[in-house]
């Protein structure tokens, strides 16, 4: 059986069956964020819930005209905006650190903006 799945493949296929599209009719920022944890560690910087500055985690979309590319880098500065804006503004204290904090508390304060800031 032939499969056409290369790494620039525009359509997201089932692997057992290239006949099958896989992609959600809804829409969503997985090309942004990624599809699993995997995909979101390659973009996520893990201080204070941003994203690495223009980067997006599907990179299916290099193969899509270059606005697709443009728009979800508006997304990513966004996000990294809104989670600092998050951090700044803190309300009710929801994303106060310690003052001596761990590296536990340090990675909970990091997921917690970065969870958020996907909403």
């Amino acid at each position: 059986m032939y499969s056409s799945h290369l790494p620039l493949d525009c359509f997201e296929t089932d692997p057992q069956d290239p006949n099958t599209n896989t992609t959600s009719s809804y829409l969503d920022l997985s090309p942004l964020y990624g599809k699993d944890g995997n995909q979101q560690k390659t973009v996520r910087t893990f201080s204070n819930g941003t994203l690495k500055p223009d980067t997006f985690a599907e990179v299916r979309i290099l193969g899509f005209p270059p606005g697709v590319a443009a728009l979800l880098i508006c997304f990513n500065r966004y996000h990294n905006y809104i989670v600092g804006q998050l951090k700044e503004i803190n309300e009710g204290g929801r994303f106060t650190l310690p003052s001596n904090p761990g590296k536990e508390e340090i990675r909970k304060h990091d997921h917690d903006l970065f969870q958020t800031g996907r909403l």
